[in-house]
């Protein structure tokens, strides 16, 4: 559904919010459900806190090709603070 609207004409999809899978995904990681304290975020060692950075990545990673289909489709000059379309 979210490609068929990124694919239409003069139209599509600007923004997704990705931000609650990638929090599903470290809380999944790391065995839980709901969301954590600060004090329970500074009590994480430091193989749990990897632990959920390598899936939180891999899900960062899969997003663009699979869900949105938008890999390689970034500015480059846009990621270093010029301003799109500028080389």
């Amino acid at each position: 559904m979210v490609a068929d609207a990124i694919a239409l004409p003069g139209g599509g999809v600007s923004k997704v919010n990705i931000a609650t899978d990638l929090e599903q995904a470290a809380l999944a990681a790391l065995g839980r459900t709901e969301r954590l304290t600060s004090a329970e975020m500074s009590d994480l060692s430091a193989a749990q806190i990897a632990r959920a950075q390598a899936v939180v990545a891999a899900v960062v990673d899969d997003k663009p090709r699979n869900f949105l289909g938008s890999a390689g489709q970034a500015d480059a000059a846009a990621w270093r603070g010029g301003r799109v379309g500028e080389r």
